[in-house]
């Protein structure tokens, strides 16, 4: 059984580095409409759209096209804070976990 908070759109787990609450959290937006107890995948995965209000600000992400009442419109300025706070959440994720050496050399006796 897994630790991993579950989606409260999908109910599967959420990886930590693919928690669109833990996005919000990080831009200091603590009145966020995702319980507490829960997450939201923020890149779609098998099953889940994720967030695409919050993806679409990401490097490769289409766009959110849904109805204006489902999404928030796109602008630059949150563009600029969701790339800050996904770095900041993906490299919390690389000093969590070591890396894996991938060269002989990088093995040590």
């Amino acid at each position: 059984m897994s630790n991993l908070p579950l989606c409260d759109k999908c109910g599967q787990p959420v990886q930590p580095d693919n928690n669109a609450r833990q996005m919000l959290l990080l831009m200091g937006r603590h009145g966020i409409s995702i319980p507490e107890d829960m997450a939201r995948h923020m890149l779609p995965v098998e099953g889940c759209e994720g967030s695409p209000s919050m993806a679409q600000y990401l490097p490769d992400q289409p766009r959110d096209t849904r109805p204006h009442r489902l999404s928030i419109p796109y602008s630059q300025s949150a563009e600029i804070q969701v790339r800050a706070a996904y770095r900041e959440l993906r490299g919390s994720m690389i000093t969590c976990h070591p890396p894996i050496p991938q060269y002989p050399d990088d093995f040590v006796d």
